[in-house]
């Protein structure tokens, strides 16, 4: 929290937050690309809950028309299609052991494809459920 509380009260941020707001992105596509941002950040090694840090409080700190549930879930999505293709994650190195499989081929295999996939298809699916709401 005091990573998010820092990076939000920055002044570039700011200015970055400034431009998340102007008409160039559009809530739906803050949205729909959360998870996608999420589980990228997950490939490379870094842990969801410091990108989620990042990404909810920039996200949360201007007004923009996302239901707040839908962010959260957002959030949830991206951690969960992390997971699939992470070479850390616990799921792809119980998964590695038991099939005998190397843990790379595993996670940057078919995994890869899947969690783009997931991540960017629940992202517009929840685009879709906040424009009904909003």
């Amino acid at each position: 929290m005091f990573f998010g509380y820092l990076i939000s009260h920055s002044n570039l941020v700011n200015d970055y937050i400034l431009f998340l707001d102007s008409a160039i992105f559009p809530s739906w596509s803050l949205l729909a690309f959360t998870p996608l941002v999420i589980t990228i950040f997950f490939f490379t090694g870094i842990h969801p809950v410091i990108t989620s840090t990042i990404a909810l409080s920039l996200l949360t700190s201007v007004k923009i028309d996302i239901h707040p549930a839908l962010l959260m879930q957002a959030h949830l999505e991206g951690w969960a299609a992390g997971t699939m293709s992470s070479v850390a994650s616990l799921s792809v190195l119980t998964c590695s052991n038991l099939f005998k499989v190397k843990s790379h081929k595993l996670a940057f295999g078919p995994n890869l494809l899947t969690a783009i996939t997931f991540s960017l298809l629940s992202g517009v699916l929840l685009s879709f459920i906040n424009s009904l709401i909003y």
